[in-house]
């Protein structure tokens, strides 16, 4: 069974991945340096500071021939000093492999497109960074990798992305820093890390968290004031959490309460800001505020559970996550305003009564449907309606708009009508269900309107599903028709299928997402008559899919109209693609697909591909594309081109022939074997000539007459070269690869 976690929580792994994104290609973000000012304060002002280009440090000598003062022995270090760097396509300081004495001071750095300082293989306790100030580096302020003690004191990290970034680094000392109104987190210390320190820093205001330490198996973090983000630890043996020593930090003002192997924990008087607790028993906690931080409270393999009258609020992540626990009662509290407001999974023996969730809601996980029946729900609301909990139920029909949240869970013959679901987690979910309808309701800014896990023979029809983050995300279920739906404005997908089989997508609007329509893994589905209009990156995008039929949709403006990779045995059939930026159909590692009678017309390509082969493209009409109407690359072969209409492609001159095609692939074919018939062409040529390295002809052109285009083409330019294109699409593969797993691989998996 697969493990819908993987889909519904918004985890460490999730900020985790999320990171990965950007870190992976830095300089891809474009700059955009806020309007900062120094204080005194910061330890430089301008006037005591002589500018500098940028430092490469490589090896000891570069000390002396860069003249920097000092010897590079412990009583008299080389010095870097009183500098101002800023302005630069580069690294502010790259200081690589040295073992001498380096003390980087009173320096400061600004607007530059890598990281402010970054020290790579530092010998043990040669370099210390302190009392710098770094802003607006487009990726760390100070990044330390591969080294070894270094120490990075009274620093000033404000307004980059990441300000303190220590990886592959054991034995480093992050000390008396500050760290702020970083794009994502304030001070990290990242994979393999061990036995380092953070110690008196002022983090706050960093978007996503203050502290955060990756598989680091133990270190110190104490005494450190955080402020409207939060601490969160990840690793993937329970056991190294007992090596943190994590004490004296403080949250917005109160307590950061850290806890491993307590027997008895009893907290009534509002004291906490944030809590996590591991391994522990016999826990009461009552009266406190959690508000601001990434999460609330972490609750992980503990017992007898009694958490009620609390504040969850505006938490990036969510306000309480119980995690592989027993006998857990959630009384009395009021989660506002997060994402994931109450969220449990694989636990037993749990009450969950008289909560009120505003702008949240709950989302429950577990192995198998027998355990849900260790949950007993009562008098919850969401939004002031209803919290509706279904389970093993059949025959039932919901048409009174009463309900703030449902759960299906087990449940056949189950009809959901007219509901007004908004500003929740799942609006609604269905786990396990057959023959269950979902009809004529109004699901609104959600983080996911309808979610459906391991179920069969659904309908779900007519109804309104807008501006949510997915509109609806099915996996792991078959047979789900999904007909004359709104899809639209949704801030990732309009519908995300993953592992579904024969189903179809038909009448649907599916506009104004990132992707209309995203299939993974999947086969057999139909996907007809849909509009997909405006999405910002694709219309429709498939991975590993086969046996997909799209006929009669129409795609216009996106930036690719329909994109496919690894997929295999599929067919594009009457459908209308205008206006889209780039291609209006563009395959990729893909093969024997048919492309039939689609008129693409005024895209930058019609029909791309990229390593793709043996596909037959026919009776389709390219009308005006700014580039090729046809396009094969080096590695794309066997494919045959007949009986389409090319009426003035490549007007913006790809070809010093002007010709309407290209082909740089091998062994394709430009007629009809059969026939001995080749394509319509605007120009009337006894041999078609097409471009490319191939050399490829239509040596049986039909040359029918062709009337006026009356349609004017696009009117933005676009200045992308044939091989920039490639390459950002394949970029664009990356990204959505890593946001498909940022919706799906949401759970930190513990091992005990």
């Amino acid at each position: 069974m697969i493990n819908i976690t993987n889909r519904g929580r918004f985890s460490s792994f999730c900020i985790f991945i999320l990171l990965i994104v950007f870190l992976s290609n830095p300089v891809s973000r474009i700059s955009s340096f806020q309007n900062y000012s120094i204080n005194e304060g910061d330890g430089s002002s301008f006037s005591s500071l002589t500018p500098h280009d940028a430092i490469n440090i490589y090896s000891n000598s570069d000390f002396i021939s860069l003249g920097f003062p000092g010897t590079g022995v412990i009583g008299d270090p080389y010095r870097i000093e009183n500098l101002l760097i800023e302005n630069l396509n580069s690294y502010g300081m790259f200081i690589a492999g040295v073992s001498v004495y380096c003390v980087i001071q009173n320096c400061v750095i600004r607007n530059v497109t890598y990281s402010g300082m970054k020290l790579v293989s530092i010998h043990d306790g040669f370099v210390t960074v302190k009392n710098n100030t770094v802003y607006t580096a487009n990726s760390r302020g100070i990044h330390v990798t591969n080294s070894v003690n270094v120490t990075i004191d009274g620093n000033n990290c404000t307004s980059n992305y990441i300000g303190i970034d220590v990886e592959y680094s054991p034995n480093c000392t992050i000390l008396r820093n500050t760290c702020d109104r970083n794009e994502y987190l304030g001070v990290r210390l990242n994979i393999n890390s061990y036995n380092c320190s953070i110690l008196d820093n002022s983090v706050s205001d960093n978007n996503i968290l203050g502290i955060y330490s990756v598989r680091c198996k133990g270190g110190n973090i104490i005494n450190n004031s955080l402020s409207n983000n939060g601490l969160w630890i990840y690793d993937n043996e329970v056991s190294s959490y007992s090596r943190y020593v994590v004490k004296l930090n403080t949250i917005n003002g109160l307590k950061l309460g850290y806890f491993y192997n307590n027997h008895s924990l009893n907290f009534t008087t509002p004291e906490y800001g944030q809590i996590v607790i591991y391994n522990s028993e016999n826990i009461t906690i009552e009266n406190q505020v959690f508000q601001n931080t990434i999460k609330g409270m972490y609750v992980f393999n503990c017992s007898n559970l009694l958490i009620q009258n609390n504040l969850f609020t505006s938490n990036l992540d969510g306000g309480l996550d119980i995690i592989l626990s027993d006998n857990c009662t959630v009384l009395g509290n009021t989660f506002s305003d997060m994402e994931l407001g109450l969220y449990f999974e694989v636990c037993q023996d749990v009450v969950i009564g008289e909560n009120i969730f505003l702008t949240c809601g709950l989302f429950a996980v577990e192995g198998s449907l027998t355990n849900y029946a260790n949950y007993y729900f009562y008098n919850n609301t969401v939004n002031g309606l209803k919290l509706g909990v279904f389970f093993d139920e059949r025959d039932v029909t919901l048409s009174a708009s009463e309900y703030g949240q449902i759960f299906l869970i087990n449940c056949t013959n189950f009809k959901i009508q007219n509901q007004i679901i908004t500003y929740t987690t799942y609006g609604i979910l269905l786990y396990s269900c057959t023959d269950c309808e979902i009809s004529n309701s109004e699901i609104e800014n959600n983080v996911i309107g309808i979610a459906i896990f391991e179920c069969r023979n659904l309908l779900i029809e007519n109804n309104l599903i807008r501006f949510n983050e997915i509109g609806l995300d099915a996996d792991s279920s078959t047979e789900l028709d999904i007909v004359n739906n709104n899809l639209s404005s949704n801030e990732f997908q309009g519908i995300d299928l993953t592992n579904t089989t024969f189903s179809e997508v038909r009448n649907c609007n599916a506009s104004f997402n990132i992707q209309g329509l995203s299939m993974y893994l999947v086969s057999d589905i139909n996907v007809e008559s849909n509009l997909f209009d405006h999405n910002r990156d694709f219309g429709s995008i498939m991975l590993y899919a086969h046996y997909i039929l799209f006929s009669e949709n129409t795609y216009t403006s996106n930036f690719f109209g329909l994109f496919a990779r690894y997929s295999f045995v599929n067919t594009i059939e009457n459908n209308y693609f205008r206006y889209n930026e780039n291609s209006a159909i563009y395959l990729v590692d893909s093969g024997n697909f048919d492309i039939f009678t689609n008129n693409a017309s005024f895209n930058m390509y019609g029909v791309r591909f990229y390593s793709t082969s043996s596909c037959k493209i026919a009776y389709n009409t390219f009308e005006r594309n700014e580039k090729f109407g046809v396009s094969l690359d080096f590695r794309s072969e066997d494919s045959v081109i007949h009986h389409n209409y090319f009426i003035d492609n490549n007007y913006g001159g790809s070809s010093s022939s002007i010709s309407q095609a290209l082909d740089d692939g091998f062994n394709n074919t430009w007629f009809d074997v059969n026939t001995f018939e080749g394509n319509w062409w605007s120009e009337e040529v006894d041999n078609y000539r097409i471009a490319g390295i191939s050399g490829s002809t239509d040596p049986f052109p039909l040359n029918a007459p062709f009337e006026n285009v009356t349609v004017p083409p696009p009117t933005e330019e676009n200045n992308f070269s044939s091989f920039s294109i490639i390459l950002i699409s394949l970029g664009f593969m990356s990204f959505l690869c890593l946001i498909i797993q940022r919706k799906k691989l949401k759970i930190i998996k513990y091992e005990k």
